[in-house]
């Protein structure tokens, strides 16, 4: 379980520094590919936590997590700033709010 603590732990640090990346928008190709690479960090680390840790935590969307994470590896030839603009304004902050609900038990 310690180990799936750092997991979260690690998602949270790279989701936030998504939202800062972010706070300008996706005109700048460096922007939009380090959010990119942050929202698959986020995805691949959550692919990490055990089983039973995730049961423990059934509000987490863990799914739609690894779900972004096989998006933007998968099909990231249709991804465009609106696309990525939803993953970050709709899914990160509900993501968010749960890690930080779980690192505070």
């Amino acid at each position: 379980m310690e180990g799936d603590r750092k997991y979260l732990e690690r998602m949270l640090i790279v989701l936030q520094q998504a939202k800062e990346f972010s706070e300008s928008g996706f005109e700048d190709i460096v922007t939009k590919r380090a959010v990119e690479r942050s929202i698959g960090i986020i995805g691949e680390t959550a692919g990490k936590v055990s089983s039973k840790f995730r049961k423990k935590n059934p509000n987490m969307p863990w799914r739609k997590i690894e779900e972004m994470r096989s998006e933007l590896l998968h099909n990231y030839y249709l991804i465009d700033e609106k696309i990525l603009s939803e993953m970050v304004n709709d899914n990160l902050p509900v993501i968010e709010k749960q890690l930080i609900a779980i690192l505070e038990k």
